[in-house]
């Protein structure tokens, strides 16, 4: 005889015993693009721009390495840009920031969603111009890519009246840099970090000219531009102070005891 829940409430429904006898559990509900959240949004647009710009170098090395592709003028021009616009394409994405005020002094379309999205766009057809089939494949994500950044400018509400973002705003405003994401990685992995350090000191004992030029390197980039003699200008280090017993110029000593 089974007990019953006296606090259980009467009117629920009961549910469902699947085949094995347990209760069916129901799968969380998928959520349309219309509902991630602001931040899953920029971090696929990151992901899918950085593999996307891989994926474009990979593509245009890749035809004339198996054969695909004659080399001659315009396939290796076409080549060369369809490589260039990789290369910003992955960049811009990492964020890194000795790179970031060059790359907006120059290709200042490139930091809107509106002007990635063509720039995506344009590559992509670029890429679709070297007629062949390794270039229709990188192509054709290329296009998907650039299909997808302008539909989720579309119907995410981040992107509507009064939403955070709008088609000329800065994609990575307020987005970490590349040095951040890899420190913060590091801070989460203590064991990836003591590995690289090992391994950096292996390098740096089998090649000490090298580490000792990346120490100079690195002084020499810690030094502001400019910057000053640690010692007054005129004065050479380590130069004699008079002495308090010399007599002052233009005046013979005259002993005492004479």
């Amino acid at each position: 005889m089974s007990e019953n829940n006296v606090f259980a409430d009467p009117d629920a429904p009961t549910p469902a015993p699947a085949a094995g006898g347990t209760p069916a559990q129901t799968a969380p509900p998928r959520r349309s693009l219309s509902q991630w959240s602001d931040g899953s949004l920029l971090r696929c647009f990151r992901l899918l721009n950085l593999m996307n710009g891989v994926l474009l170098i990979t593509g245009a090395i890749l035809v004339f390495i198996a054969g695909i592709v004659t080399p001659s003028f315009a396939s290796v021009t076409v080549a060369a840009y369809e490589c260039a616009f990789g290369l910003m394409m992955f960049c811009v994405e990492l964020n890194i920031a000795n790179i970031q005020p060059k790359l907006r002094e120059n290709c200042g379309f490139l930091f809107t969603f509106l002007g990635r999205a063509l720039f995506v766009l344009f590559a992509g057809t670029i890429t679709i111009a070297m007629d062949s089939w390794i270039s229709w494949i990188v192509g054709g994500i290329t296009l998907a890519n650039a299909v997808f950044n302008g539909y989720a400018m579309c119907v995410h509400p981040a992107f509507k009246k009064g939403g955070r973002f709008h088609a000329h705003a800065d994609p990575f405003k307020g987005m970490s840099t590349g040095e951040q994401e890899v420190a913060a990685y590091l801070r989460k992995n203590p064991d990836v970090a003591v590995r690289v350090g090992s391994t950096a000191a292996k390098v740096a004992a089998s090649n000490p000219d090298l580490a000792r030029d990346a120490m100079r390197g690195a002084a020499a980039a810690s030094t502001p531009a400019g910057g000053s003699s640690p010692h007054p200008a005129g004065k050479a280090s380590g130069a004699a102070s008079p002495s308090p017993f010399s007599g002052s110029a233009g005046h013979d000593d005259e002993n005492p005891f004479s």
